[in-house]
């Protein structure tokens, strides 16, 4: 194994985008896991008790979309699980962003945990066939390191912007995530290619 230093790493534009989708990942799961019954007492009338079963309703979603990942993956390659748990994102903060009753935004917060379970897990799954297995134990724990940033940031990161905008934005902070982990989705893919390491049967 060779141990890469963060700042070999930086200097690589591919490893900056793999950051950047595990810490937007990561930041997207504990926002909503912190802040989700939150918004759904302040701004869809839930009461306290329902809000926070309505959040195991999400977690619930996370669950079975890393399980049915797992069940798949000898059937579904690593990237196209990663393409379905992104495309089942879209609609699923786009129902978050709509004024629609309480009860379609809990299928919402169930959505975005089905989408964005099985991302976390497969694009660490992923990391000796992007890299290279010699320098995948570096990268694999810049990878983690990165996710646990968006851990950290993202729960003060809504409080903050929910106080000096109010909780109703806290929707559009999960679309912002979700572009961004997007954007560098896309452009992480297209690095491989011009380096022919993207493989989409893997």
């Amino acid at each position: 194994n060779k141990n890469l230093t963060l700042w070999q790493m930086a200097k690589k534009p591919e490893i900056r985008q793999v950051w950047i989708i595990m810490l937007a990942t990561n930041a997207i799961e504990y926002a909503c896991g912190v802040w989700g019954s939150t918004y759904l007492v302040a701004e869809k009338g839930f009461k306290a008790q329902h809000g926070a079963l309505a959040l195991t309703v999400y977690y619930f979603g996370m669950s079975i979309g890393r399980f049915v990942s797992g069940l798949l993956s000898g059937k579904i390659s690593t990237w196209k699980r990663i393409g379905i748990g992104s495309a089942i994102l879209a609609p699923a903060i786009l129902i978050m962003l709509l004024p629609l009753p309480g009860t379609v935004t809990v299928v919402g917060l169930f959505l975005v945990g089905l989408g964005n379970g099985s991302i976390y897990p497969n694009m660490i799954h992923l990391t000796p066939h992007n890299f290279g297995k010699e320098v995948s134990q570096s990268i694999m724990g810049s990878q983690i390191a990165f996710a646990y940033i968006g851990v950290m940031l993202a729960p003060p990161m809504v409080s903050l912007i929910s106080g000096l905008l109010g909780i109703k934005v806290y929707p559009v902070f999960l679309a912002v995530l979700y572009v961004i982990m997007i954007i560098a989705l896309k452009c992480f893919i297209n690095k491989l290619k011009t380096q022919n390491k993207y493989n989409p049967n893997v």
